[in-house]
C-alpha cells in the first residue's frame, strides 16, 4: 500500500486561483485535505492485481479440494448402489428360479392330466365301439 503525499500549497494555491478561495480558506482546505487523507493508506493497481491473484489461487485451490471430495462422496455413493443392485439381482435370480422349477412342476402335472384324460377318453373310446359295434 502507498501513503499519498499531498502537496498541500500547491492545493491551496489552486483553490485560490481557480475555485476564488480566500487565502484563508484554500489553506485551511487544502490543510484539512492532507490531515483527512494523512491517515488513509491508498492501493495501487499492482497490490489491487497482486491480492486478486493471490484470492484467485486460494479460490483454485479451494475449489481443488472441494471437487476431491465430492469425487470421493460420489464414488461412496456408487458403490453403495452397486451393491445394492448387486443383492437385487441375487434376489431377482432367486426368485426367477423357484419360478421355472414351479413352471417345471406345473408342466408335469398338466402333462399327466392330460394323458390320464387322453387314456380315459380311449378307453371310454373303446368300451363304446366294442359295446355299441357288435
Amino acid at each position: 500500500m502507498t501513503v499519498l503525499a499531498i502537496d498541500t500549497l500547491k492545493l491551496a494555491r489552486r483553490l485560490r486561483e481557480h475555485a476564488g478561495f480566500t487565502p484563508e480558506h484554500a489553506e485551511a482546505a487544502a490543510e484539512a485535505f492532507a490531515d483527512a487523507v494523512a491517515g488513509t493508506a491508498l492501493v495501487t493497481k499492482e497490490h489491487l492485481d497482486a491480492k486478486l491473484f493471490e484470492l484467485k489461487t486460494e479460490l483454485r485451490a479451494d475449489l481443488v479440494e472441494v471437487e476431491h471430495h465430492l469425487d470421493a462422496k460420489i464414488a461412496a455413493v456408487e458403490t453403495k448402489l452397486e451393491s445394492k443392485i448387486t443383492a437385487v439381482e441375487t434376489k431377482l435370480e432367486s426368485r426367477i428360479a423357484v419360478v421355472e422349477v414351479k413352471l417345471a412342476e406345473t408342466k408335469v402335472d398338466l402333462l399327466k392330466w392330460i394323458f390320464g384324460a387322453m387314456a380315459a377318453q380311449s378307453a371310454l373310446l373303446l368300451s363304446a365301439i366294442k359295446y355299441f359295434g357288435h
